[in-house]
């Protein structure tokens, strides 16, 4: 099945298609697993179009089709 451009966006460099309005913190909460009750944990960033989104915003930016998010989350090296 194709889809058009204005139907895919792109989470951690894989396409994805956007079927339903989504914020960046139900695309989050979806990567990690977590329901809408748990709370996220620390250590998680989050950017659109390689602009980083405080973790307070996450509820209100709203994922459009072509949008790139990258989630990271910190790792304790040694």
């Amino acid at each position: 099945m194709n889809f058009s451009s204005d139907q895919i966006f792109t989470i951690n460099g894989e396409d994805q298609l956007l079927i339903a309005p989504l914020s960046l913190e139900s695309v989050v909460r979806t990567l990690l697993d977590l329901a809408a009750t748990e709370e996220l944990p620390g250590g998680v960033a989050a950017a659109i179009n390689d602009a980083v989104v405080p973790r307070s915003g996450w509820g209100k930016h709203s994922i459009n089709a072509g949008d790139r998010i990258e989630v990271l989350g910190a790792v304790q090296g040694g």
